[in-house]
C-alpha cells in the first residue's frame, strides 16, 4: 500500500462516529454532516476565515476571524442555512455568527 491510498477495509470515522456515540444524538449527527461538507457549502474561500463551532438545537454557531467577515456569513446566512438544512434533512435551519481570535 503506497502513502495516502485508503486501506481496502477503512472505515471513515463521520460515517461511524454517531452510531458510536448514540443514535439520540441529533446535533452530534448534524455536526458530522457540517464538518463533513463545510468547504463544499460555503466555499473554500469563505472556509478559511468562517468555521463551525457547534449546533444549539436548529443553529448552527459559526466563528469568524474578522469583523468583514461576520458581515459577510450574516448576509449569506439564510442562503448557507438554507443549504444546510438541505443536507441535515431540516435539522439545522440558522446560524448565529460569533467573533473567535485567530
Amino acid at each position: 500500500m503506497r502513502d495516502g491510498e485508503a486501506r481496502p477495509d477503512a472505515t471513515r470515522i463521520g460515517d461511524v462516529l454517531p452510531a458510536a456515540v448514540g443514535r439520540g444524538s441529533a446535533e452530534l449527527q448534524v455536526m458530522v454532516v457540517v464538518f463533513a461538507r463545510w468547504e463544499e457549502v460555503v466555499g473554500p474561500r469563505v472556509a478559511q476565515h468562517a468555521q463551525p463551532l457547534r449546533v444549539e438545537g436548529d443553529t448552527l454557531v459559526v466563528g469568524v476571524d474578522q469583523g468583514v467577515w461576520a458581515t459577510q456569513m450574516r448576509v449569506l446566512s439564510a442562503e448557507i442555512a438554507s443549504r444546510l438544512s438541505d443536507l441535515t434533512a431540516g435539522d439545522l435551519r440558522s446560524l448565529r455568527i460569533v467573533a473567535v481570535r485567530g
